[in-house]
Parts: C-alpha cells; structure tokens; sequence
C-alpha cells in the first residue's frame, strides 16, 4: 500500500556551532603535548620547502609543526598511528605525499587552511580510512591535481574545492563543496 503524509527527517549531522569539533583548541594542545623531540623534529622543517624536497618518518605519536609550505616535494612516512598538528596552512605546490606503512593511520589537524597544487597522494586508496585531516580554516580547502585524494576530510568552515578531474577515495564533510 502506498501512504501519503508528513515525514520528520533527522538532520545529517551535529553541526551546529557548539557541535563543531574545535580544531584550533587541539593544535593548541599539540604545541604542547607533542613527541617532536624523540625524532628530533623541528616544528619549522616544513614551513617552507624550497627545491628538491623533504622526506620525514612520523613513527607511532603525536607531532607538531608550525606550517607547511613552499615548492618542493615532501613527503610523509608514517608507520604507526600518528597525530600531527598544524599551527597555520598547508599550501604544498609540488608533489606531497603520505605513505601510510603497513600499520599506518594518520589524524592531520591543520588549524588553518589547506591548498595541495601538484601530484600527490594522501594515503592508501585500499585503505581511505587510516587518512584523516581536520581543517579548522574558514578559506577555501582546494586540491588541484591530487593523482587521487585519499581519506577522509573534516572541514566544517570551509568550501571544499576540486577542480579538474580529481577522484576521492574516502569522505568530504564541508560548509560547501564544490
């Protein structure tokens, strides 16, 4: 039988202003509360990158940097489950990349924006859930010839943009997406 009457349907998700995870406060924590000094990393090596590039292993823990930035290749190792916070934007022109080993997860918290222009990847397309990013800017987050975005993004303020022909393996969870 069919019936015809008023439905009530859920909103699709908490997004309301006291239900938005606050990106800011946990970098914050992370500048912190990080594990920067048992790999001896300098909250500055990415910000900027100039020329041929950076590699970095992230093992198991939680990481901080100021930015990421500059024309270059950098590229992230990371083989166990890792937080990494970042203070401003992510505006990487070049290749970057994030190799996820056999064991890795990635949680990026990125207090600013974020701007990808070149080739890159962003975690393993078998595996889209081990790659998370957090975007607490309100700019635009724009991905400009990914060979593929990979994971799952969480950008609450921001229009999320992909222009050209970009595949997502994984979410996109924006004010906007374009």
């Amino acid at each position: 039988s069919t019936m015809t009457g008023p439905v009530t349907v859920a909103p699709p998700c908490h997004c309301g202003p006291s239900e938005i995870v606050d990106i800011a406060s946990i970098v914050a924590t992370g500048r912190t509360e990080n594990d920067n000094a048992s790999i001896g990393l300098l909250p500055g090596v990415l910000d900027p990158v100039i020329g041929l590039g950076v590699d970095i292993a992230l093992p198991c823990g939680r990481f901080y940097l100021t930015g990421v930035s500059g024309i270059g290749d950098i590229t992230l190792h990371v083989d166990g489950r890792t937080a990494l916070f970042i203070e401003g934007d992510v505006n990487a022109l070049g290749v970057f990349d994030i190799d996820l080993g056999p064991g890795g997860e990635l949680d990026m918290f990125i207090a600013g924006n974020l701007l990808s222009i070149g080739a890159g990847s962003y975690g393993d397309r078998t595996r889209p859930a081990r790659t998370r990013i957090y975007v607490g800017g309100s700019g635009d987050v724009t991905i400009i010839g990914a060979t593929g975005f990979v994971g799952n993004v969480y950008a609450p303020h921001a229009r999320i943009t992909a222009p050209g022909a970009t595949s997502v393996y994984g979410s996109l969870f924006g004010r906007e997406i374009d």
